[in-house]
């Protein structure tokens, strides 16, 4: 003999009888467009929930669907960087007349690199740590972080002085100019997390950079360490393709 059939589930149905919300599990018969009508109970509650979230995600994976194949069209001959393409592909002789609606990003981090600044300086007791590119910074994790960059050919400025409103300046320890946004990215790095007052400050700091549009995950990178817990440089290079690259 053959197997039985497993009966299909049925779909569920809600109505509103006296006030209070009733559920019925509706099945079509395969060969008839006749149907069984069967209510569920408080104790059929886990089967009214299983039916009520696979009609649910049913919907969901439609929608998803369809929006997917809007994408695939709308998407279908889009390529990287087209606008800044249509400028860098000019001959030079034509190139030389055009004013590019926007520049190509290396040209757009000489122009942003060689915009002169005043870095917050050092005291005579300060430690002398430089970088691979000779220039001084404030402790070896920053030296770390610095010719990383450097070594990836990511352009930054150290220490150059934000100015959040006429009245609030804070300096980052790096600033980046996106790739992907052409915006600024500020990047904190905070060494000293297990001494309680350099943690307040540092908080306070996040929350002022936040208070003024400026978020973490979006425009500001923030890495911290202790004593105890040395910077993970694996979490480092995740940011820096993220974010810098």
């Amino acid at each position: 003999k053959e197997a039985k059939r497993k009966p299909k589930p049925g779909n569920l149905v809600c109505v509103k009888i006296g006030g209070y919300d009733r559920y019925y599990l509706v099945r079509t018969g395969d060969q008839t467009q006749s149907s069984e009508r069967i209510y569920l109970g408080r104790d059929k509650m886990d089967l009214a929930k299983a039916l009520a979230q696979q009609a649910y995600e049913r919907k969901v994976n439609s929608l998803v669907k369809k929006r997917l194949r809007q994408l695939a069209y709308l998407t279908r001959d889009f390529q990287d960087k087209e606008v800044e393409r249509l400028y860098t592909e000019l001959p030079e002789g034509r190139r030389k007349l055009v004013d590019p609606v926007e520049l190509p990003y290396d040209e757009a981090v000489e122009q942003w690199i060689s915009q002169e600044y005043v870095s917050m300086g050092f005291h005579k007791d300060d430690l002398l740590i430089l970088t691979e590119q000779g220039e001084r910074v404030r402790s070896k994790t920053e030296k770390i972080l610095a010719d990383k960059f450097y070594n990836l050919g990511i352009a930054y400025k150290y220490e150059c002085p934000l100015a959040l409103n006429s009245e609030v300046t804070v300096v980052p320890d790096f600033t980046f100019l996106s790739p992907h946004t052409r915006q600024e990215i500020y990047w904190e790095h905070y060494g000293m997390m297990d001494d309680p007052s350099y943690a307040r400050r540092t908080l306070k700091k996040i929350a002022t950079y936040e208070k003024f549009g400026i978020f973490r995950g979006e425009r500001l990178i923030v890495t911290y360490e202790s004593a105890q817990e040395n910077l993970d440089y694996d979490w480092v290079d995740m940011l820096i393709e993220k974010y810098l690259i």
